[in-house]
């Protein structure tokens, strides 16, 4: 699958996600209303093909779209050889 072209937002939303935190704490965090990350994160999930958070950050991982891990095509062919 290809990685959609998410906006910096998205992604910030994606690593916020990622980690142990409410949607009121990214919220207030990214100084935005609570509203607005509800609907942000609803959109990302459907951009994602996921319903759920947990959904949102594995396909993020596999895709390699989380600032902190590499993309898959950024290993090399040598992977695990």
């Amino acid at each position: 699958m290809t990685p959609p072209d998410l906006s910096p937002h998205q992604r910030a939303l994606l690593g916020h996600l990622a980690r142990p935190t409410t949607l009121w704490q990214i919220a207030d965090h990214l100084d935005v209303p609570r509203d607005v990350v509800v609907a942000d994160v609803r959109t990302l999930y459907g951009t994602l093909g996921v319903t759920q958070r947990d959904g949102a950050v594995a396909r993020a991982r596999a895709l390699g779209l989380l600032a902190d891990e590499p993309r898959p095509e950024d290993h090399g062919s040598d992977v695990g050889a």
